[in-house]
């Protein structure tokens, strides 16, 4: 029930009716018994300092970003943490006191989400597949996490040099092992058989009608863990072909989950049960895809 003590939090992108965040983050109030609300914002990147500079005036707790604001409101922060000052991109702001402190929970989320389904870390050798803005937080919170290994599978085009330069830093920031590849590198066969996870970050199978092939099926003869951060469809292409060769699979519900509730922690200090929200949340995505 809204009151006169009920605070607002949001989600500001262009588009954002198709937004899940709403569902998730109004289920953390109810279960944490927090008194807030949480609505979406399709707004123009005219107002975008409007709305920010709102966060403020209206006490909000603070606001999640998606594209294409996730680099353009990095200008309009008092602060940044180590995360986005590394990764050039935020998908959280938090109101501390009237100062708004900018955040990345897309790295955490997935991490959180490998936690919740009680895979071990340090001992995995990770294929990624794409290197934009999400998997480079992938990659930098993989790295904190301990991984073994860390393979980088990108496109060779004209950030291919840039990327790699940017995953030599944070490599040698964290003191592991980070290799970038091509796509169209024989190296990516082997990259597939060695890998005991990997993860696809691109686009690719989100329609869920792509004919697109990122790997071909006869490389993942060791069976490694195979997760897509897609969530619509459920089961993507890609992940269908790895359960077909014996793989266990993992869609992308568990990052979108997790990397919300990190926000909804840093806005009220409050942890709530993942384990309702994950099937609930399960739930309406497999009713959105009948329709």
């Amino acid at each position: 029930m809204i009151t006169g003590t009920t605070r607002m939090a949001a989600v500001l992108a262009k588009p954002i009716k198709h937004s899940l965040s709403p569902f998730i983050h109004n289920l953390a109030f109810t279960q944490s018994g927090e008194d807030g609300v949480y609505l979406a914002f399709e707004i123009e990147g005219t107002t975008l300092a409007d709305s920010i500079s709102m966060i403020k005036s209206w006490h909000m707790y603070g606001v999640n970003l998606s594209m294409p604001y996730k680099q353009l409101a990095i200008a309009h922060m008092d602060e940044l943490s180590g995360e986005v000052t590394k990764l050039g991109a935020m998908n959280t702001v938090v109101n501390r006191d009237g100062r708004l402190i900018g955040y990345n929970t897309d790295g955490v989320g997935f991490v959180n989400s490998l936690n919740f389904y009680g895979i071990e870390l340090t001992s995995q050798r990770v294929l990624i597949l794409g290197a934009g803005g999400a998997a480079m937080a992938i990659i930098y919170a993989l790295a904190q996490a301990g991984v073994a290994q860390l393979v980088v599978a990108k496109r060779q085009n004209e950030t291919f040099e840039a990327i790699k330069a940017k995953l030599r830093q944070i490599a040698e920031e964290i003191s592991c092992e980070i290799d970038v590849i091509p796509f169209e590198a024989s190296e990516l066969k082997l990259a597939c058989q060695q890998a005991t996870m990997i993860v696809n970050t691109t686009n690719v199978g989100m329609t869920g009608q792509t004919q697109e092939r990122l790997i071909e099926a006869d490389w993942l003869t060791s069976k490694p863990l195979v997760i897509d951060i897609i969530y619509q469809p459920l089961t993507t292409p890609f992940l269908a072909m790895a359960q077909q060769q014996g793989c266990k699979t993992y869609n992308g519900v568990g990052m979108l989950l997790f990397q919300a509730l990190a926000a909804f922690e840093l806005w009220t200090g409050q942890q709530v049960d993942p384990e309702p929200i994950y099937q609930q949340l399960t739930q309406l995505i497999e009713e959105k895809n009948k329709q």
